[in-house]
């Protein structure tokens, strides 16, 4: 007679402290059962971390787009009085210095809503780094605790609460 036993070897996702180890060695487990346990609290950082960046990038879009939307009311009446003073200016009756004022403000007005306009694609893209740092890092802290891949037995546990568990490099 011979008995096949298959053995699963147990690797944590991500490295840290164990805090909790709940299982005996040669006692029945159930898969989903907890194994062990990472400590948690760097993976939270993290997550609040991230979670505070895409915040901000998510206000900076907010204000760039505020940004442009108060400044194209502004860029139509700027343009308006260029042609105001163009047709002054044309007819005698207006001052160039009148104009070339309107026509510098209008410039300005153009330019800080091309500076709003790169601001809220610099944001756009940050928003989408940020997105896939929070996934990473909820991903992690979903790794703190381990739970049995299948039924079985634990039959070589050298695992205590304290020591450092690591992830092994392919």
């Amino acid at each position: 007679v011979r008995a096949m036993n298959y053995t699963i070897p147990i690797v944590p996702r991500v490295s840290g402290q164990v805090i909790e180890v709940p299982i005996e060695p040669n006692r029945p487990i159930k898969k989903g059962d907890v194994l062990f346990k990472i400590d948690p609290v760097p993976f939270e950082a993290a997550v609040k971390a991230a979670a505070a960046t895409l915040q901000g990038a998510k206000d900076q879009l907010n204000n760039a787009a505020n940004k442009k939307a108060s400044l194209t009311p502004r860029i139509e009446l700027a343009k308006k009085r260029v042609e105001q003073f163009t047709a002054l200016a044309t007819a005698g009756a207006g001052k160039r210095a009148d104009l070339e004022q309107a026509q510098s403000d209008l410039a300005n007005l153009q330019s800080e809503f091309l500076a709003a306009d790169a601001t809220e694609s610099q944001a756009r893209a940050q928003i989408k780094k940020s997105e896939a740092d929070l996934i990473n890092a909820q991903f992690d802290l979903e790794g703190t605790t381990y739970l049995a891949p299948a039924n079985g037995r634990v039959t070589n546990l050298a695992l205590r609460p304290g020591v450092r568990a690591t992830t092994v490099a392919a």
